[in-house]
């Protein structure tokens, strides 16, 4: 049996910004150290306030799925 785990939005639908937040800082594109995220020399205190700001910023967000896409599909075609 296979498990999914999701975030849904009411009147927005699924949140993609917390499982691009988890890819990035597991693959170094994003640092977190404590509670702190440094997203694009920006800091941000907290997990619910690093998604909102992926979820404000569409260049940064765009940008850090741009980076996730080069290193994790890298020489694959």
């Amino acid at each position: 049996m296979k498990k999914a785990e999701l975030a849904i939005n009411f009147g927005r639908g699924i949140r993609c910004e917390s499982e691009v937040l988890d890819l990035a800082c597991k693959h170094g594109v994003i640092v977190e150290e404590g509670n702190n995220f440094f997203i694009d020399g920006y800091v941000v205190k907290n997990r619910k306030e690093a998604e909102r700001y992926l979820a404000e910023s569409d260049a940064v967000f765009y940008n850090i799925v741009k980076c996730l896409r080069c290193r994790l599909f890298e020489g694959q075609a």
